[in-house]
């Protein structure tokens, strides 16, 4: 008698539970949506992520040819044999980054991102997410990249070394946004839905052609 009642309190209770579960769930992503510029990836698929990791790293490795081949040129040129092969092979970076070049590619690589963030397609299942925020921190970024590219090419008293490091941080910073904004974008697609309509319309057009 007692496992019955049991098995039979447990049975009312499931429901409950799992109604909670479920509305703590659509808290929780609501919440997450609000989170200034990653928000958007509550809404994120794998098939998204893996599609944007593709193009951004196609990006990357053109648009960085002129670092890493010259970087491989100074390497192979150079005629210092201390320290590790790592050691001497990220040195071999230096001069290629040395004057604001990673400030420029920054600029470069977020430029993109207000088209992507400000266009509404018609095929869009949703608008950009975050797209102020985003707004915001692109202009930042290309305000500290020029100050600092400005402060480089006009000789003013400022630390090279320090330089150099804000440069990789802030490419760091360009290339997250870049990679954000592109799985943003893969996520408000709908090529399958697309093609459908296409299709439809098209076969449309035909049956109205042929009756008229």
């Amino acid at each position: 008698m007692g496992l019955h009642k049991l098995r039979s309190l447990l049975l009312r209770a499931f429901p409950i539970v799992r109604s909670s579960l479920v509305s703590a769930k659509a808290l929780l992503v609501s919440t997450a949506r609000k989170v200034p510029v990653f928000g958007g990836l509550v809404d994120c698929k794998g098939a998204d992520h893996a599609s944007a990791a593709k193009e951004v790293f196609t990006v990357l490795v053109f648009s960085t040819i002129t670092f890493w081949l010259s970087a491989v040129l100074i390497f192979f040129q150079s005629r210092v044999e201390s320290g590790d092969l790592l050691t001497r092979l990220l040195g071999s970076f230096v001069p290629t980054i040395s004057n604001g070049e990673l400030l420029v590619f920054a600029v470069s690589l977020i430029g993109p991102i207000v088209y992507i963030a400000f266009e509404d397609p018609a095929w869009a299942k949703r608008e950009f997410p975050q797209k102020l925020w985003h707004a915001l921190i692109l202009l930042v970024l290309a305000m500290m990249c020029g100050a600092l590219f400005a402060a480089v090419k006009t000789g003013a008293g400022i630390d090279a070394e320090r330089v150099v490091r804000a440069s990789l941080w802030l490419a760091c910073i360009a290339v997250l946004l870049r990679y954000l904004a592109t799985v943003f974008s893969r996520s408000r697609s709908r090529p399958a839905e697309e093609m459908r309509h296409q299709t439809d319309e098209f076969i449309d057009r035909l049956d109205k052609h042929r009756g008229g």
